[in-house]
């Protein structure tokens, strides 16, 4: 028994170690990599990216951008429902 819990105890340490050595490997790549986690700079960001038009439905208030919304030509909508239930008043 007394072999046992020594046996336990060894690779906890063990582990321990191992656990140590790669969080230290990580970070020491982070250090010297710093372009592998950089982003894509070809790909438009939300900083980058031109603003969109936002329009509020008539219904309920939200505002939405532009391009989701449901038009009937004058006002938006922010779903067909609420298209319909405006022209039906």
């Amino acid at each position: 028994m007394k072999f046992l819990v020594w046996a336990l105890v060894i690779y906890l340490v063990w582990r321990w170690f191992v656990a140590l050595k790669k969080i230290a490997a990580t970070k020491k790549n982070e250090f010297d990599e710093p372009d592998a986690r950089s982003p894509d700079l070809s790909m438009p960001t939300a900083s980058t990216a031109e603003p969109e038009k936002m329009v509020q439905c008539m219904q309920c208030g939200l505002h939405l951008p532009q391009s989701e919304a449901v038009t009937d030509g004058r006002s938006s909508y922010c779903s067909q429902s609420h298209l319909l239930l405006h022209q039906s008043r």
